[in-house]
């Protein structure tokens, strides 16, 4: 097992860095908080009722559809 690289910290110990999670996880990750959000807003925002209604109207304002 590769050792993981440290950084001298003067007056403390040594702190070790761990990698960045790969991007495949980041995306994967960003999707499972990210698509629910949009489908509440979608489901909201075509329904007109809710604050969700207020951030749909300003996706769309901002993608060039007026209301």
């Amino acid at each position: 097992m590769p050792r993981l690289p440290t950084i001298r910290v003067i007056g403390s110990q040594a702190i070790s860095i761990r990698p960045l999670p790969s991007p495949a996880a980041f995306f994967v990750g960003a999707i499972v908080w990210v698509v629910p959000f949009f489908a509440w807003v979608v489901r909201e925002g075509v329904d007109g009722s809710g604050g969700a209604a207020q951030v749909w109207r300003g996706f769309t304002t901002a993608a060039g559809i007026r209301w």
